[in-house]
């Protein structure tokens, strides 16, 4: 048994394209889980992270463009994952300004 498999988790990970978010997103795929990644950044970018994580990792994966200090934005993102994912194991805050 693998005590640091992340495997039918769903991880939201706001600040995603990040330098950390990045790093941290391709770790959390490495162990398996599955992410929903969140940022601000424009969509293209989002899209470029989301292939190479899906390339590498074969999980499962959506990134969703939000801005997390627009409320509307952030409870249609959390709908949107939802709906997806149908859960969120883990929350991993990594927007910054």
């Amino acid at each position: 048994m693998d005590e640091f498999s992340l495997t039918k988790k769903i991880i939201l990970v706001t600040g995603a394209n990040g330098l950390i978010g990045k790093e941290i997103s391709h770790a959390l795929a490495s162990r398996g889980a599955d992410l929903a990644l969140l940022d601000v950044c424009n969509e293209k970018n989002l899209q470029n992270l989301k292939n190479k994580i899906k390339k590498k990792y074969n999980i499962k994966i959506e990134t969703f463009k939000c801005d997390i200090s627009n409320h509307i934005q952030v409870k249609s993102a959390i709908k949107s994952i939802v709906n997806k994912f149908k859960s969120i194991d883990v929350l991993i805050n990594l927007a910054a300004i």
